[in-house]
């Protein structure tokens, strides 16, 4: 956040305000609650990927305590309808990290020509991805008393569902020469696969949620502004930047990840992969940044995000990212104006 001027104080959460976060959290609540019945029909799970929406509607619209409100409200209310296992399930990964995120997009300050500073978007995703990060790390700390500690565990379970997968099928493995593969080959051939599954599934769930959370956020704020129903301009991808201690923790977890021993490589890598997908960011935003005042500006963005989708491109997007926030090469570009009005 800028820190010029004075902060701003919210506007006092009345009992209107405390209204209508109670009535998102409990929107959200009935939503993840409804989802369990993905099981009879998988339509049903769109409703859990909706369900931070109203969380991040009460903070953008209402204030930070309406947005802490909702959350808490919804964790309350899940817990009477899907019990302790689900709740916390549901809770660490929709409702208190948008919760979170909604109350300190509202953040700003006002500076010494009266005009607001709001909370860096750059600092909105870092928090995101902090908050992902200590959740894998607790989880991985919940397996270390474990055989192989959460790696292994993935490890056993991959190996479990691949080799019941291929038991399922009629025909018998075959090598590049079409001659049949022994058991143990196979056993071989499931175990090395559902290494490399164990090695990197964490960071790719937690790069999933990240993307999530950040589009709902985005079009939840998108949603809410033309109408004038939301308290901060639009999050702006153009003048992205992450902090400078998270440029510092990226490379040592970089080394960690390449010198330490397995157990703390495992949480390094995957650590490190994610701070990836914040760069990743970066580099969308100086997309972005090129883009921005251009007529067909957009013809430049559209394959940028459709790359994207494929794993390869993303890494040079991710380089790119990185390379600006160690050269600073948005010094050199021309940058948005973050003074909102």
């Amino acid at each position: 956040m800028n820190t010029a001027g004075q902060p701003v104080s919210s506007p006092p959460a009345h009992m209107g305000n405390l209204l209508v976060a109670a009535v998102c959290g409990l929107a959200a609540a009935v939503m993840l609650s409804q989802s369990l019945r993905a099981a009879e029909n998988m339509w049903w799970i769109v409703l859990a990927y909706l369900a931070p929406v109203p969380i991040f509607a009460a903070g953008f619209s209402q204030g930070k305590i309406p947005a802490l409100v909702a959350g808490t409200v919804g964790c309350a209310l899940l817990l009477l309808m899907v019990g302790t296992q689900n709740m916390i399930t549901f809770s660490a990964v929709f409702i208190i990290p948008a919760a979170l995120l909604g109350a300190l997009a509202v953040r700003h300050r006002r500076g010494d020509d009266g005009q607001i500073f709001w909370y860096p978007t750059g600092y909105l995703l870092t928090a995101a991805m902090v908050y992902a990060g200590v959740c894998f790390i607790l989880i991985n700390s919940a397996f270390m008393g474990q055989e192989g500690g959460l790696q292994g565990q993935l490890t056993q379970m991959g190996q479990q569902f691949l080799e019941s997968r291929q038991s399922d099928t009629t025909s018998a493995m075959t090598n590049f020469e079409g001659q049949p593969i022994s058991p143990e080959q196979q056993t071989e051939i499931w175990r090395t696969a559902a290494e490399f599954m164990a090695q990197y599934l964490p960071t790719i769930v937690m790069s999933s949620w990240l993307f999530f959370m950040v589009i709902t956020g985005v079009a939840t704020l998108r949603a809410l502004g033309p109408h004038g129903w939301s308290l901060r301009p639009d999050l702006s991808m153009a003048d992205l930047e992450l902090p400078a201690w998270f440029l510092a923790a990226t490379v040592v977890l970089g080394l960690v990840a390449y010198a330490a021993p397995a157990a703390y490589a495992f949480v390094a890598l995957n650590l490190f992969i994610l701070a990836g997908a914040g760069y990743m960011f970066v580099g969308l935003g100086l997309a972005h940044r090129w883009a921005k005042g251009r007529k067909w500006g957009w013809l430049f963005l559209v394959p940028m995000y459709v790359l994207t989708i494929f794993g390869w491109p993303t890494i040079f997007i991710a380089l790119a990212g990185f390379l600006v926030s160690v050269w600073r090469v948005r010094h050199f570009l021309p940058l948005q104006n973050r003074r909102a009005s």
